[in-house]
Parts: C-alpha cells; sequence; structure tokens
C-alpha cells in the first residue's frame, strides 16, 4: 500500500475542515496564518490565498498578552488545551466579532 505524502494529508484534512460550519485557522510554529477554512474566510473577508500573508496577530486581538507565556497562541503551541477562550478576531475591514477559540 502507498502511504500518502504530507501534502496529501494536509490537503485531505483542509477539504475537511472545509465542510464545517465553524470557522478554523491554522498557524505555524512562527504563528503564521497557514489555513483559514470557507467559514473562517467568510468571517473575516479574506480569501484562502490572503492565509499565507497573514500573522495571527493580525487576526487575533489580545492586545497586552500578545506574545507573552499568557497568549493563548503560545499556550497553545507549547502544548496546552485551551477551551472556550474568549477572545476577539479582526476582519479585513477592521471590525472586531467575539469569538471562542479553542485548541
Amino acid at each position: 500500500m502507498a502511504e500518502m505524502g504530507s501534502s496529501s494529508r494536509s490537503n485531505g484534512a483542509e477539504i475537511i475542515l472545509d465542510c464545517i460550519s465553524d470557522g478554523v485557522i491554522t498557524i505555524d510554529l512562527q504563528k503564521r496564518v497557514t489555513f483559514l477554512n470557507r467559514a473562517m474566510q467568510k468571517m473575516l473577508g479574506y480569501n484562502v490565498d490572503a492565509a499565507g500573508t497573514l500573522l495571527a496577530c493580525d487576526v487575533l486581538i489580545q492586545s497586552n498578552i500578545c506574545s507573552t507565556k499568557e497568549c493563548v497562541l503560545e499556550r497553545a503551541l507549547q502544548g496546552e488545551r485551551v477551551s472556550n477562550f474568549e477572545a476577539m478576531v479582526r476582519r479585513r475591514d477592521g471590525v472586531h466579532i467575539p469569538v471562542s477559540i479553542n485548541t
């Protein structure tokens, strides 16, 4: 049996994530946005091509805790499970939208 490459697995996961109604953002270790599912694209006003040009802090509003150990992204990247963290995201037009973050 042939083994799927990581890009095939990634594309498969993205297809599944595009089918759910919750907004999903994936980031890499440098906190660059690597994927926005369709629901999140619609919510934020960005298309999938824009994902690679965004940093998580361009979208997620955490004011004074960004880049500190209290940052929800730092906590998630360190392996901490984050549930129902209330935050705001910034749409492309600058409007802020409340969200609940789960990792």
